[in-house]
């Protein structure tokens, strides 16, 4: 794959640019199996762009990329689980790992919910307690948490980046495009009641629906 921000390529085995750069991003990209065009995008942010996309819902902080911001999300917590600096491969397998067992260990002492990072704990406290250090600049709107204030700006600066391709549509947030493309184009109905097998394209269309069960019981 070639770069266009100067001579040179970058190659997803090789991960050659202006000379032969092996990061630990490039090895994480094999043992995931991410797609090669996934980091070539990486790289021109970080190199070219020098964007810092991965914001700290907890704090705001900003890193050019994922295991930046990992890291940086466990000093929010220095007594759990104290341990060297960490492997990022390692570290990468054992959260996708998770993806497979769904495992949520971290538990809320207010509520039923669980989580399987710390920081998700974390953010969630913030509905109990009230708290809600993010400001909208624009308006008076406060958020618990900076990816919730990012998606609230979109509204003032008319930014749109999730566009359908099966028509002229564009969507503020990903779970809005996913909706309406089940909804208007695929007819997809994956949330199955456990009851009645009625089937639904949103989440929140079958939770209601249930509750039409619960009622009747």
């Amino acid at each position: 794959m070639d770069c266009s921000g100067h001579n040179g390529s970058f190659r997803y085995r090789g991960a050659k640019c202006r000379g032969r750069i092996r990061t630990v991003l490039d090895i994480r990209g094999e043992v995931e199996g991410v797609n090669p065009s996934r980091l070539l995008d990486g790289h021109v942010e970080r190199v070219h762009i020098n964007e810092k996309a991965f914001s700290c819902e907890l704090c705001g902080n900003k890193y050019t990329n994922k295991p930046g911001l990992d890291v940086h999300i466990k000093s929010h917590f220095p007594n759990e689980n104290p341990r060297p600096e960490p492997d990022l491969i390692k570290y990468s397998l054992e959260k996708h790992h998770m993806s497979h067992t769904g495992d949520k260990p971290h538990e809320c002492d207010q509520c039923d919910m669980k989580f399987k990072e710390r920081y998700q704990l974390t953010i969630h406290m913030r509905k109990h307690t009230g708290e809600k250090p993010f400001n909208c600049e624009v308006c008076d709107f406060k958020f618990s948490c900076k990816n919730r204030l990012g998606v609230h700006m979109r509204k003032h600066t008319g930014v749109r980046p999730f566009p359908c391709q099966l028509c002229d549509m564009a969507f503020t947030r990903n779970d809005h495009l996913i909706k309406h493309v089940r909804a208007i184009h695929t007819g997809e109905r994956p949330f199955e009641c456990d009851i009645c097998n009625k089937t639904f394209n949103r989440k929140d269309y079958l939770l209601k629906h249930k509750k039409v069960h619960n009622k009747s019981s």
